[in-house]
């Protein structure tokens, strides 16, 4: 049986797509810089940590519905004091539950592993799957800043 470990929404980011990462990071913002394939945003826990997310697709993918950011997969801040792990799903923070050492151990083993070799993991397709990936954002952004 699968479980399911995301437990509860508590809130709701809001993104901004920019050049240069800004120095001061506001919360509840995630800012995406396309140009550089990389995000940062306020630890969503609230302990005010920088969190920053490399775009590509061996570490995490960006869909933007025209409305809405989503990152996959989960951000896992084991690095963090807080050790948060949350979704952010439509721009919502969606809480999962927290990693053992081992599981975390396990997980920066994987990362390890040349890319192709490594396990597949299905993202889901259908209804409900709407959203345009990073490369189809490029595109459309560049047009509007010509």
């Amino acid at each position: 049986m699968r479980r399911l470990w995301a437990c509860w929404t508590v809130k709701t980011v809001r993104h901004k797509f920019v050049t240069d990462m800004p120095g001061i990071i506001e919360p509840d913002t995630v800012y995406v810089s396309l140009e550089f394939n990389t995000t940062s945003h306020l630890c969503c826990c609230g302990c005010g940590n920088r969190v920053v997310l490399k775009l590509s697709p061996d570490w995490w993918s960006l869909i933007y519905d025209g409305e809405t950011v989503t990152f996959r997969p989960s951000i896992g801040n084991w690095e963090l004091p807080c050790r948060s792990h949350y979704f952010i799903t439509k721009s919502r923070v969606v809480w999962a539950r927290r990693w053992t050492q081992a599981e975390v151990d396990a997980g920066r083993e994987l990362e390890q592993v040349e890319p192709r070799q490594r396990p597949s993991i299905e993202t889901p397709k259908g209804k409900g799957a709407q959203g345009k990936k990073v490369s189809l954002v490029k595109r459309v952004l560049k047009r509007f800043h010509k």
